[in-house]
Parts: C-alpha cells; structure tokens; sequence
C-alpha cells in the first residue's frame, strides 16, 4: 500500500487523470446549482463565484497563524504576490463559466473550456517565455479550432451563441493564465506554500467580487437560496472542486502547466460519460441532448479537441 501511495504521488499523469475526474463530476454539480433543476432556485453566478473563493480564507489566515510557530510559508513579497494574482484569477474564471452553464448543456461548455485552456496556456508561453510553435502544433491548433465551432453549432436547438462561446473562451484564458501564475508560485516557493498564497488569492477574488457594482445585494441575501438541497450541492461541489484544483495544482508543481493541461482533454470524456449516465436515470435534471446527430456531434468535437490537445505538447 505505501509503495502504491508514493507511485502515485509522484506520477503527475495519473494525479492530473484523477483531478479531472474530480473536476468533472463538480462542474456537472454545478450545473444543477446554477439551472436549479433540482432545487428550483437557481443560485446566480456572482454570488456563486464569491462563496467558491471566499472558503479560501479557511486556509489561508490559519496558514499563516501557524507560520509564527512552524515557519513552512515563504514570506517573499514577489512571489507572494505571484501566487496571491493567480489565485484571483483562476476563481474569477468562474464566473463567465458559471453564467454560460446556466442555459447550456455541459457537455458542450465542458468541450470547449478544456480546448481552450491548453490553447492559451502554450500563446502565453509563446508570448512570454519563447515557447515556438512546430508543424504539429500548427495542426493542433486547427483541431482545436474545428472542435470548438463545431460543439457551438446548432441544430434546431442547443450549441453556443456567439456570446456565451465567447464567454466560455474568456473562461478558459483566464484559468490558463491563473494556472500559469500557480506554476511559477510552486518553482518559487514550492508547492505547501505556494498553495497557501494561492488561496489567500481565492479569498481576494471575493472580495472584488462584494464590491462589484451591483453585486453586493445579491451576494449577501444568498440566504434565500440556501434552501437544504443546495446546502447540500454546495458543500459537495466545492469539496470535489477544492479537491480536484488541488491535485491539478499539485501535478503542476511537479511538471509543468503546459503538460498537465494536456490531460483537461480527460475531463471532457469523463462529463460526457457521467452526463451520459445521468440524462439516462434523470433527464430532467441536465436536458442534454444525448441521441443521433447531437451525440457524435459532441463525441467528434470531444476527440478532434483532444487530439489538439495531445499535439500540442507532444509534438
């Protein structure tokens, strides 16, 4: 049993396997939450977005009261700030992809969030590190590309508008740069305290949040809301979210975001299996289109997006 627990501790590829597995089935959670088909009062994305960064001072004010005593967090003002920045980022993408969950199936939302992510993880390299496109990565590109206009078609009903796959888009370049922060945070202070940083910069996030024009009612009569089934889905989705962000972090402090955001391809192949599964027990609860035409729409647009993804890395 130890050896299997350290194997696993030190393979990234079936850490990021299992985070996405996480992910996935809290994103799908989510999008009960924000439609409220179960508890028929829909929680809005703001103040769900809020609530999802604002646990992070659970972490991170403890943290550092035990640092007077233990000393395990790196106080360095640069990469603190590395950190604190990327954990603002990656809890702001949230909210377009929350908002676009609203009246979207997941499963396309999903499909074309992790096209982008991996995409604008390699321009930002591109741009700021030197990272140089090759043949192949040219032709990852295309795949993506192709992939994400073709889950946003529509076929008499459901696909993107232009509007919410540019949201979606946003979402997705937003977590790309926020991941790209946390890499740097992890080489800079390593990876416990580098996480510690990253949730002070969760609970930052909410804080712009709360005073967001227009926002602050809303935030504060969630209470309305908070009826005992979304009590429930709440807590559930945030300890599968927390948990599966984690453990995508904690690959990434032992590679590389670049080539642990290879593996968000997964994640889309695990939302359309457990959609799937649910649309077939329950297709009340996330009205997916899961037949003929619609079904090998998202299934070639999901395979033609994960071979991009692959190519673009390991090329």
């Amino acid at each position: 049993m130890k050896e299997f627990i350290y194997l696993f501790s030190r393979n990234w590829i079936l850490i990021a396997i299992f985070g996405n597995f996480l992910i996935a089935l809290s994103n799908i959670i989510s999008k009960v939450i924000v439609s409220g088909s179960v508890s028929k009062k829909p929680i809005q994305p703001i103040p769900y977005t809020f609530y999802s960064g604002f646990f992070g001072i659970f972490v991170f004010l403890p943290a550092l009261v035990l640092n007077i005593w233990f000393n395990f967090v790196n106080l360095n003002l640069f990469s603190a700030g590395i950190g604190l920045f990327g954990g603002m980022l990656i809890i702001l993408s949230l909210w377009p992809f929350y908002r676009v969950l609203t009246s979207n199936e997941t499963s396309r939302v999903m499909t074309l969030f992790v096209g982008a992510v991996p995409f604008f993880t390699f321009v930002f390299k591109y741009i700021f590190i030197g990272e140089r496109l090759k043949n192949l990565q040219l032709l990852a590109i295309i795949f993506l590309i192709i992939g994400g206009i073709l889950i946003s078609m529509k076929r008499k009903s459901g696909g993107l508008n232009l509007k919410d796959a540019g949201l979606t888009t946003l979402s997705g370049l937003l977590t790309a740069l926020g991941l790209i922060f946390a890499e740097q945070t992890f080489k800079l202070q390593g990876f416990v305290s580098g996480f510690i940083w990253i949730t002070g910069g969760y609970f930052l996030a909410s804080v712009v949040l709360y005073f967001w024009p227009g926002q602050r009612t809303k935030i504060t009569n969630i209470g309305q809301y908070a009826g005992k089934k979304n009590i429930i889905l709440f807590f559930s989705e945030k300890i599968l979210g927390t948990s599966g962000s984690t453990v995508i972090q904690y690959a990434i402090s032992l590679i590389s975001a670049t080539f642990v955001n290879v593996l968000d391809g997964i994640r889309q192949f695990f939302v359309l299996i457990l959609v799937g599964i649910l649309s077939f027990w329950h297709p009340q609860i996330l009205e997916e289109e899961s037949k003929g035409f619609v079904l090998w729409q998202k299934i070639l647009a999901a395979i033609l997006i994960f071979i991009g993804i692959f190519l673009l890395v390991y090329e």
